[in-house]
């Protein structure tokens, strides 16, 4: 799973150095002829899955009204792969939606347009939350914090400034437009006066809360990465604000208000990746928000078990900057037992086995470890293992050898939990 995560996220980082014209169009160029080639040729499917990568982020701006346009053959060939048996049905389906794209010029559908015939109003429009008939004390969310940070803002298609150069290999980039900014969301309401009224163009039935916690979805739309850029921007912006507000109840609405309760899992994930950045004091404020977001049931034990189990995918190369980032990992971990996050330490044991590294190995075992004996002492802890299947401490490292058991239990305080669990 890593290899083609970090293949894909180096796409992105080439496609925002050409939105930010430090990358000349050449160069593209010739990673789309080189993709093109690979992909066909030898059916590379970490190459299909670049190319269309690309041509998602950069398509529009190379696509040129000239003849011959050198887009025309690059899709020629996506059209004649999404026909290929033999290639894996989910690349097939996404040079159809990637072709798709090029005919609605380049137009990304947002997923509350799905369905929605020309003409009909925004149902975003037409819903209202039932906190807002109660006086709701919640102010805009709008994307201003991101935007001043720099970079294109979501929805705005960045072209290439300037005369349309000709460059040597008969490509062109488009440049000279304006971009053009994606419909606005429908305001919240303010913290000082009433929410705006919407006008509905039918009756529609009010909104009931879901009792039972939705399972959480895989991501089967091969274009969900869109959806999931957008919650994450929308978790960061909500994280930032409890740090200064420090209100639950706004938390949890937040949470509501991203319509997805499969993708609720983000909410962790995005908390404990910041968490490794951030100071003590910042990561307890973190922790609190996860705390009374669990209390609340607006996060059950599926959405907290699988954002730490897809955290835990990004620990070894964050580790690289942040070495310490295990040890917040693991301490996280073991405050999500001691609060009823999550039901077993022995999730995290499964999950370690995969970790190749044995200092990162044991890391973040000997703080969750740790943690845990800090936080619920030697009996809770002992209670915890043995409820995960962890009869004798030599069961916590099955399949896995540690260097020097004696240097890991002495590190990290374990004798007397070592003790009781022979």
């Amino acid at each position: 799973y890593l290899i083609p995560h970090k293949i894909l996220g180096n796409i992105k980082f080439i496609c925002e150095l050409f939105k930010k014209k430090m990358l000349a169009s050449s160069v593209i160029a010739f990673c789309i002829t080189s993709l093109t080639d690979d992909a066909q040729k030898n059916k590379v499917p970490e190459s299909m899955e670049c190319l269309c990568k690309l041509m998602v982020n950069l398509g529009k701006s190379f696509d040129t009204p000239d003849k011959p346009n050198p887009l025309d053959r690059v899709f020629q060939a996506m059209e004649a792969m999404s026909k290929d048996k033999t290639i894996d049905s989910r690349l097939r389906f996404k040079f159809d939606d990637v072709i798709a794209l090029r005919k609605r010029g380049w137009k990304v559908i947002k997923k509350d347009d799905i369905g929605r015939k020309e003409g009909e109003p925004d149902r975003r429009s037409q819903v209202k939350r039932p906190a807002q008939h109660q006086g709701g004390s919640r102010g805009p969310r709008d994307n201003s914090h991101s935007s001043n940070k720099g970079g294109p803002k979501p929805g705005w298609s960045r072209q290439q400034s300037g005369s349309q150069n000709l460059q040597q290999d008969g490509w062109r980039s488009v440049g000279g437009s304006t971009p053009k900014k994606i419909a606005e969301k429908p305001a919240s309401p303010t913290r000082s006066g009433p929410p705006p009224k919407a006008k509905p163009a039918s009756p529609t039935p009010p909104v009931v809360a879901a009792v039972a916690p939705a399972p959480v979805e895989e991501n089967l739309d091969p274009f969900r990465h869109e959806t999931d850029e957008k919650i994450e921007k929308e978790v960061n912006l909500m994280i930032e604000e409890f740090m200064t507000s420090r209100d639950n109840e706004e938390a949890a609405l937040c949470v509501t208000d991203l319509k997805d309760p499969g993708r609720y899992y983000v909410v962790v994930l995005r908390s404990v990746l910041l968490s490794t950045e951030k100071k003590e004091k910042e990561r307890g404020i973190i922790a609190e928000m996860l705390d009374g977001l669990s209390k609340s049931k607006t996060l059950e034990t599926p959405h907290f078990v699988t954002g730490f189990e897809r955290c835990l995918q990004y620990i070894p190369d964050i580790a690289i900057d942040v070495p310490f980032a295990p040890k917040v990992y693991g301490q996280l971990f073991a405050r999500g037992v001691r609060s009823g996050w999550i039901d077993s330490f022995s999730h995290l044991f499964k999950w370690t086995k995969s970790v190749d590294d044995q200092r990162l190995f044991e890391s973040i075992v000997g703080s969750a470890l740790e943690g845990g004996l800090e936080g619920s002492g030697l009996e809770g802890l002992c209670s915890s293992l043995k409820e995960g299947g962890i009869e004798k401490f030599e069961d916590i490292f099955t399949d896995k050898k540690v260097s020097d058991m004696d240097r890991f239990v002495a590190r990290y305080g374990l004798d007397e939990v070592k003790q009781a669990l022979q």
